[in-house]
């Protein structure tokens, strides 16, 4: 049971989610045809794309198995680097992953280490289904990825999107430095279902020294 819920969490770690008498209106479907909301768009994804690193720290659930799974996580990403890092309750300590151009590494509490050289053939790996993780930097930050099938609000943020049999809706959108970024993400694929919900959001705004530092919630220091 307890290497199961290590390769949940494992997943978790990358990838690493009302009506009344009177007839309400549906909130408006914006299309990218509104050159309004496509500049909107433009700007607010150009500037993302100038982020030369960002992090957050918050909480990601598990459920979909047996026994839902809930923990801290911290992301760094860097460029083509990123650093995923969960803790929590359960019998497991910090777990971390780390990404770069042609390789992934994880590293576990217990010292062992699995390699691959996409964080989605390491998914395949240890659960034995391959998961989209590689969208997943993409998806915390809003942005549709590779997405064919998507829907905005009417301030051009990113509700929901479909990426082969997996879907994302994005909620709780928060300012942040200037961007409008959610702080809830729903991944799945109608079976396994990941919510990741960033509380505290770094914006390259402080050195790549100070956002190491950025403390998982509920651990010492923070």
């Amino acid at each position: 049971m307890m290497q199961f819920k290590a390769r949940q969490v494992v997943c978790a770690c990358v990838f690493l989610l009302v009506s009344g008498c009177a007839t309400v209106e549906p909130p408006p479907v914006v299309t990218l045809d509104d050159a309004a909301v496509r500049a909107q768009q433009r700007e607010r994804e150009r500037r993302l794309d100038e982020l030369a690193s960002w992090a957050f720290v918050g909480k990601v659930r598990v459920s979909g198995n047996e026994r839902p799974i809930n923990a801290d996580i911290r992301w760094i990403e860097r460029g083509q680097s990123s650093e995923i890092t969960l803790s929590g309750p359960g019998g497991f300590s910090a777990s971390t992953l780390s990404v770069s151009p042609g390789r992934v590494v994880l590293k576990r509490a217990n010292g062992d280490v699995i390699s691959a050289a996409t964080p989605d053939e390491l998914i395949a790996k240890l659960v034995g289904w391959p998961m989209p993780l590689s969208l997943m930097n993409d998806w915390v930050l809003g942005l549709p990825g590779p997405a064919a099938v998507l829907s905005r609000d009417a301030q051009a943020q990113l509700e929901s999107a479909q990426f082969r049999k997996w879907s994302g809706s994005f909620s709780r959108y928060k300012q942040v430095d200037g961007l409008a970024l959610p702080h809830r993400i729903d991944v799945t694929d109608g079976h396994l279902s990941v919510s990741v919900q960033p509380k505290r959001w770094t914006l390259e705004l402080a050195p790549p020294a100070a956002v190491d530092r950025i403390p998982i919630p509920g651990r010492a220091g923070a």
